[in-house]
């Protein structure tokens, strides 16, 4: 994503325009480092945004009724364990 610069080449952050690897892996994986409790993630829109929050890095705890879709789900988003309550 090209940033807005002056004349002078910074934006307005003062940056020259060179992204950092601290930067660039947090424009990434933007929710890397927050976990997310998900509920109803064994199917539809929770299912849908659990794998999108995966994609973006963060620390998953996905929750829903039906055991063998969550278990779906949680191989899908490369989640390790599921809890039923």
């Amino acid at each position: 994503m090209a940033r807005a610069t002056d004349k002078a080449g910074t934006d307005r952050t003062g940056h020259l325009g060179v992204e950092t690897p601290k930067e660039r892996e947090h424009r990434a994986r933007p929710m890397a480092g927050r976990t997310v409790l998900v509920t109803g993630g064994s199917r539809g829109i929770g299912r849908t945004t659990a794998l999108g929050l995966a994609r973006m890095g963060a620390d998953l705890a996905i929750f829903g009724r039906d055991r063998g879709n969550q278990r779906r789900a949680r191989s899908t988003a490369g989640v390790g364990r599921s809890h039923r309550q």
